[in-house]
């Protein structure tokens, strides 16, 4: 049987290269997501370990230096907040990104189903097709088998 091309096979084509790259932007937005994570974690770490360099400074009654370590933790508090923020954000752009995957999977979906829909009927058409000429071979026969009898 000769294969017959779905005629929007290029927008097929088109679809699934876009719903790639849709993909691919949601996964670096992911890893996005786990560096500002790393980062928040370790600043979070930091601070904890300044706390506890500061009431060390204070047991020892080195009261001076407090200031220093109040200071410093405090950019650090503020450098956790700008990255919350920035998770924040991220989150929003990857809830958007997962809506627009959807979409464009939706979309891929609708595709692939027209050509199952239009492979599925030019089968049909083929087997229509065939049959009607094997019906059209058996009239021939059986006229050149009539003829033959007639002699």
């Amino acid at each position: 049987m000769v294969k017959r091309e779905f005629s929007l096979e290029k927008v097929l084509r088109v679809r699934e290269v876009f719903l790639d790259k849709e993909r691919n932007y949601l996964s670096r937005l992911n890893m996005n997501m786990r560096a500002l994570e790393e980062k928040r974690s370790s600043i979070h770490r930091l601070i904890d370990i300044k706390n506890i360099e500061m009431n060390n400074f204070i047991k020892e009654g080195h009261f001076g230096i407090n200031d220093i370590y109040d200071k410093y933790i405090n950019v650090l508090q503020g450098d956790a907040n700008g990255v919350t923020n920035d998770m924040a954000s991220l989150t929003k752009l990857i809830e958007l990104q997962q809506i627009k995957i959807n979409k464009a999977y939706q979309d891929l979906k609708i595709m692939e189903k027209l050509k199952d829909k239009h492979v599925a009927e030019y089968r049909a058409y083929m087997l229509a097709k065939e049959a009607r000429e094997n019906d059209e071979l058996s009239i021939l026969r059986q006229g050149v088998s009539d003829e033959d009898r007639s002699y």
